[in-house]
Formats: structure tokens, C-alpha cells, sequence
């Protein structure tokens, strides 16, 4: 499973920042998310920080990165270069709606191999938590802000509302106008 080449640039100016200011991400950690390894018993805490990206504009989540002292370790296993991408899907569909839209692959970094996980941003929006799971809690709205995933907070919420509501209304006048159109032609 190979990276992505819209990947690779963005994905080693990261990394690079890592190696150099022990993560500061220049200001990205509202786009980046890492953990050490891949389990799918963790499936459903990478689910929530899926779910919190795709709800805000989208992100990676890095694998093979240490949290304390943040560190590159690499991938210790072969377990996320062997992972069946319809696993996950079916996993993360049983527990959040709408569908994500994401990918993965690998990106070698100092001899390292890392894993990633991105995720695009919603364009149905919000994801929302179908049930209880793990550290999921059914009906929960994740949002990412910058170094956490949490549950929504009001004014994003209402944003997402609104650009709800807006797209609606245009989607209507859309309508009218169109069919105002043909019956002037």
C-alpha cells in the first residue's frame, strides 16, 4: 500500500516538524492526530477522531508516532500494511452516518515506516454516532479542535446548521429559478 503523492509532500512536512520541534505542526494538530500502532481493537477511538475530522475539514490520523515524548518509532508490526480497507469500513459504518470518505497507506519517513489514515471532510454533514461503542456514545457529534476530538461545542454546531440551511435554501432557488426560465423561454 503505497502513499498517496497528495499525501507524501503534505505528510513529510509534517513529519519533518516532528524531528526538528517535537511537533509543534505549525498550528495543524486541528488537521493531525497521532498514535503509536494500529489495533482494531482500537477501531472505535479512531472512529471518534475519524468522525471529529470529517465533521471539521478534514485530517490525518499518523501512525507510529509515540505521544510521550512524541516521537517517529515506526510501525512495530505488519498489522496495518495487512488490514482489509472493507473491514474498516463496515466497522466505522455500523457506528457512524453518514459514511466517511477515506483512504490510507504508508509513507517511509528516516527508515521508518508510518501509517496514515485520512479522512476528507463531510459533505453531509454532521457525522453522528450511531450507538454506544468503546469511547463512542450514541447520538455524540465529534468535532476536531486543534490538539483534541471532543464532543461539539454550540457555535460549531450551529455553523454546521447553517451551512445546512443555506445550502437548502439554494438549493431552492435554484429550483425557482430554473423553472422561472423555461417559463420566460
Amino acid at each position: 500500500m503505497a502513499c498517496h503523492s497528495i499525501d507524501e509532500n503534505w505528510l513529510s512536512a509534517i513529519l519533518s516538524q516532528l524531528d526538528e520541534n517535537s511537533c509543534t505542526c505549525d498550528g495543524r494538530t486541528q488537521s493531525v492526530e497521532f498514535k503509536e500502532s494500529f489495533s482494531f481493537a482500537n477501531l472505535s477511538e479512531y472512529a471518534r477522531t475519524m468522525a471529529a475530522f470529517a465533521n471539521n475539514s478534514g485530517g490525518y490520523l499518523i501512525l507510529g508516532v509515540r505521544d510521550s515524548p512524541r516521537e517517529i518509532v515506526g510501525l512495530l508490526n505488519e498489522r496495518f500494511l495487512q488490514i482489509d480497507p472493507a473491514r474498516i469500513s463496515t466497522e466505522l459504518n455500523q457506528v457512524l452516518d453518514p459514511a466517511l470518505i477515506w483512504r490510507h497507506g504508508t509513507v517511509d519517513h528516516d527508515h521508518k515506516s508510518l501509517g496514515y489514515l485520512h479522512v476528507t471532510e463531510a459533505s453531509r454533514k454532521p457525522v453522528v454516532c450511531k450507538r454506544s461503542e468503546g469511547n463512542l456514545k450514541e447520538s455524540a457529534i465529534y468535532y476536531r479542535y486543534p490538539g483534541e476530538t471532543r464532543e461539539i461545542r454550540f457555535a460549531e454546531l450551529v455553523s454546521i446548521l447553517e451551512q445546512i440551511r443555506t445550502a437548502e435554501n439554494n438549493k431552492w432557488l435554484f429550483a425557482y429559478l430554473v423553472v422561472s426560465a423555461s417559463r420566460k423561454g
